[in-house]
């Protein structure tokens, strides 16, 4: 196994049991994180102990605007507003390929337009649950 180019990962929404990519993107970042817990006591040597508690995850995004996409701005903007659940995943669909996935909400979307420039959005997912790893 080798190293990945990062073009060949995709990021996917499951739209009704269809694995559909966001449109037109361009990048997209997981972040993993773990909350510490403070546990330390008399006996801890005067250094700082942890215990970690709760884990999340977000996933942070951006792309190029095309309306004639499926996961477009409107459909985007159409989750936020349903509070839609979502199941994501992202894989470079290779087989034997690992795949992420977990469910997310759709906690912010936003469109840049500068004049003379494309128009781009970008928005955040932020994970609900587990998130796991697979074989494809």
């Amino acid at each position: 196994m080798g190293l990945v180019n990062g073009t060949n990962l995709v990021l996917y929404i499951n739209d009704a049991g269809t694995d559909r990519a966001f449109g037109h993107s361009r990048s997209f970042t997981l972040n993993l994180e773990a909350s510490p817990i403070d546990a330390t006591t008399r006996e801890s040597g005067g250094w700082s102990e942890f215990i970690i508690g709760q884990r999340n995850f977000t996933i942070d995004f951006e792309g190029l605007v095309d309306f004639q996409d499926i996961i477009n701005i409107e459909y985007l903007n159409t989750a936020i507003i349903n509070r839609t659940k979502f199941l994501v995943k992202f894989t470079d669909n290779l087989a034997g390929a690992l795949v992420f996935n977990g469910y997310c909400y759709l906690s912010s979307v936003s469109v840049d337009s500068p004049m003379e420039d494309v128009v781009s959005y970008s928005g955040s997912l932020q994970g609900t649950e587990i998130f796991a790893t697979s074989i494809a």
